[in-house]
């Protein structure tokens, strides 16, 4: 698998804290506009819950992520790239610092999957990072869980 940088750049760099995910999930909803197939809904608190080709399957996978993080993303903060690590720094004291991207690597995977894989549900939640009070509001969208098979999350 290629990793697209791009795309992963651009969700390390979307300021995305906890109670603050709407920069995130605009960019989510703008990226799937790109894709076949994908029909999507937002319930009340803010969760994403995303289809591809699901209507007439007795069971689908579903990938789950949230949206927020623990650090904000700002100008002070740029990204080292190798082949084998991306981290980052702080540009004005040089020390490593954090860069946001628990869940943007989950956002990235999900966000890649509904490019390769036919049949998909996703969920992005909000609030994860106080408490995962997002998820526990997404539960009672029974509906849209009623042919799930199995749930994955590629959290960091």
């Amino acid at each position: 698998m290629k990793i697209n940088l791009t795309l992963l750049k651009d969700l390390y760099q979307i300021p995305h804290p906890s109670g603050q995910e709407y920069a995130m999930l605009s960019y989510i909803i703008n990226y799937c506009y790109k894709i076949d197939n994908i029909t999507f809904e937002i319930d009340h608190y803010g969760n994403l819950f995303i289809n591809k080709n699901t209507n007439n399957l007795k069971y689908v996978p579903c990938l789950v992520a949230h949206m927020d993080s623990v650090f904000d993303w700002n100008d002070d903060v740029g990204l080292i790239i190798t082949d084998t690590q991306i981290h980052a720094i702080n540009k004005k004291t040089k020390q490593r610092c954090g860069i946001g991207c628990d869940d943007a690597n989950g956002i990235y995977v999900a966000l890649h999957l509904l490019r390769q894989v036919d049949d998909l549900k996703v969920v992005f939640t909000v609030e994860e990072e106080v408490g995962a009070i997002g998820a526990r509001e997404a539960t009672y969208n029974l509906p849209f869980f009623k042919n799930v098979a199995y749930f994955l999350q590629a959290d960091r």
